[in-house]
């Protein structure tokens, strides 16, 4: 039993070291979330002047979405 739980711990501990690499902090998160919204423009704007991706352009040119 002893064997299988070192095994276990072993893999746990590749695990931990192989999922966990790349991530961030939750606060860095956020003020990259921020920092994105605030950069970015709103495609849900009125006045937003860059290509609909539901519609295919800003000239409502039909896209590749219908409803049935």
């Amino acid at each position: 039993m002893g064997e299988e739980t070192d095994e276990m711990q072993k893999a746990q501990a590749e695990h931990n070291v192989c999922c966990t690499k790349g991530l961030i902090k939750k606060d860095d998160a956020c003020k990259k979330l921020i920092a994105f919204t605030e950069k970015t423009p709103d495609p849900f704007d009125p006045d937003f002047s860059g290509e609909n991706a539901w519609v295919g352009g800003k000239g409502g040119g039909g896209g590749g979405c219908a409803i049935l």
